[in-house]
Parts: C-alpha cells; sequence; structure tokens
C-alpha cells in the first residue's frame, strides 16, 4: 500500500477529469461532461487542501 501515499491525488484527479472530458467528445451526451467538470474542481481543491489519497480512499 506504499503506492497510494506516492500517488499524487490532485493529478490523478485532473487525469480522469480530462479523460472523461474526452469520452464526453467521442460519445456526446452531456452526462460525463459533468463527471467531468465534478473530477476536475475535485482535483483542483485537492491542489488547495491536499488531504492526502489514503483520506479521499476511506471517507
Amino acid at each position: 500500500m506504499d503506492w497510494l501515499t506516492d500517488l499524487d491525488a490532485a493529478w490523478a484527479w485532473i487525469g480522469l477529469g480530462l479523460v472523461l472530458a474526452g469520452f464526453e467528445m467521442i460519445v456526446p451526451g452531456v452526462y460525463l461532461i459533468w463527471l467531468a467538470l465534478a473530477a476536475l474542481v475535485t482535483g483542483a481543491l485537492t491542489f488547495v487542501f491536499d488531504p492526502g489519497v489514503p483520506l479521499q480512499v476511506v471517507n
């Protein structure tokens, strides 16, 4: 479980948001864009507050 503490949560959220936004462009339906936006906002907030991955997984 050491990889869990080494993972930068903010970049993981931003990467997930960009992947979801890319999927929304491929398969339009205005559903994935909201999930992408939520992931990007979560990534931005994680940059500011830095709760860490173990705390995000447990909660």
